[in-house]
């Protein structure tokens, strides 16, 4: 995800993230540190580092907007000092191992995009012998909750839309996804529970597997399951996105529950929960509610592989039997890849594709566009 302005002024904002990486950084970074700081955004952390006396700063990020970094990097007097590098950590090799990794690669939980293979990556080729990885470590908790106005944003549409259409087929695809609410401690039914504990020196795997039973401590009506993380950027400094954190800028995550379940004082709730890796996250969680007496109230199994619409059209095009009736498109690339691959400059490329495909391309703008889209996707 290419984060906007916007957002990473959001981010600058969350005092609780924002002041526990400025604290960690001026724990570690001292005269001299070669410090690498990954998904770099505005630079602030790049900026941060050199302000505290670092010789030389590596700022990665594949979003635009390092180009603002270099502009702020050259305002504050740092330009010499910080090398800014438009590609991933799994791409780049340093002339040297960083001192100081620092990152926050996080959606609403850890268990996001390439976070944690980009962080092990960083520590096995980037990070020096007795270096120090910001962030140190992250427990993940999860606890069954009330809340129904996640429950009426997700269902309410839906079930009581005011034309009186059976839409429950867009009801079951909406429960099917994982949200980022605002959790208080009120709400929680259940005692929280560790599901997971990420250690970025030792990542074992990117995966999430959990299984747990706990009673109900308070009567009400279950709507899903949070699922938080308690930060720890370095030894001895904490923030956390759980109920009663209030609103961070990673949100407290929630899963909901296909049917809102009654719960009492007595009852036990069993939870599996996994969050397995493919090109990102797919997310799936059963909830089993029994009484007193031990027997079954309900039974639900949910995933986020549900809340996936595939139109007929597409899952067509990924079948085995597929034809591609116009070649036309193919052979616009061909010849531009072949241009390329020769030497040939955009301009040069564009000329070409209008020369041949003048009906399929348009207009010399539009096929310099599309030489450049293809020249960033192959060549890099």
């Amino acid at each position: 995800m290419v984060y906007s302005l916007t957002m990473f002024g959001k981010m600058f904002m969350d005092s609780s993230r924002h002041n526990a990486y400025v604290q960690a950084l001026r724990q570690v970074v001292v005269e001299g540190s070669v410090v690498l700081d990954i998904g770099t955004g505005t630079g602030i952390y790049a900026l941060l580092a050199c302000q505290l006396g670092a010789r030389r700063v590596y700022a990665l990020d594949v979003n635009p907007l390092i180009s603002l970094a270099r502009e702020l990097a050259a305002a504050n007097g740092f330009a010499d000092r910080i090398e800014f590098i438009e590609a991933l950590s799994s791409e780049v090799t340093l002339v040297e191992r960083a001192d100081v990794i620092v990152a926050d690669l996080r959606g609403t939980l850890p268990f996001y995009g390439q976070n944690l293979p980009s962080l092990d990556d960083a520590r096995r080729r980037h990070l020096a012998p007795g270096g120090t990885l910001i962030p140190r470590r992250d427990e993940v908790h999860a606890a069954v909750v009330t809340a129904p106005g996640a429950e009426e944003a997700i269902f309410g549409p839906w079930l009581r839309n005011p034309l009186h259409l059976d839409m429950r087929a867009a009801a079951r695809m909406a429960a099917n996804t994982l949200r980022s609410e605002i959790v208080t401690a009120e709400q929680l039914l259940t005692e929280s529970h560790q599901v997971a504990v990420i250690d970025y020196l030792q990542i074992t795997t990117p995966d999430l597997h959990a299984h747990w039973s706990v009673p109900v401590v308070r009567a009400g009506t279950a709507h899903g399951i949070s699922v938080w993380f308690d930060a720890s950027p370095a030894e001895g400094i904490t923030y956390t996105t759980g109920p009663g954190a209030g609103r961070t800028i990673y949100g407290t995550g929630f899963l909901p529950l296909e049917t809102p379940v009654e719960l009492t004082l007595g009852d036990h709730v069993d939870i599996s929960l996994h969050a397995i890796l493919d090109e990102d996250y797919v997310w799936a969680w059963s909830f089993t509610a029994r009484d007193e007496f031990g027997s079954q109230k309900v039974a639900l199994s949910q995933s986020t592989l549900h809340s996936v619409a595939l139109s007929r059209r597409a899952l067509q095009r990924r079948s085995a039997r597929f034809v591609l009736g116009d070649a036309n498109a193919v052979s616009v690339d061909l010849v531009a890849l072949q241009c390329l691959r020769s030497g040939a400059s955009l301009g040069e490329v564009a000329n070409t594709l209008l020369d041949q495909f003048p009906n399929r391309v348009g207009s010399w703008a539009l096929a310099l566009t599309h030489a450049a889209d293809l020249a960033e996707k192959y060549v890099g």
